[in-house]
């Protein structure tokens, strides 16, 4: 996989996270459950963010 895909996945997993928040409030009235959504929304997307790019990207410098 290339970092142009990395780049490509980890932008979707963010938008479909920024959708479901954009929602959540609708179904769920509770600051906690927003919170953990939040963080573990923004855990995955470093995690993609590390693995899909930043990884590949230090391989293609090396």
């Amino acid at each position: 996989m290339g970092i142009e895909t990395g780049l490509a996945v980890t932008g979707v997993i963010a938008a479909l996270f920024g959708v479901g928040f954009a929602f959540l409030p609708k179904f769920v009235d509770s600051p906690r459950v927003e919170r953990g959504y939040t963080m573990a929304g923004s855990l995955l997307v470093l995690a993609c963010a590390l693995a899909l790019v930043v990884v590949p990207w230090m391989g293609d410098r090396a």
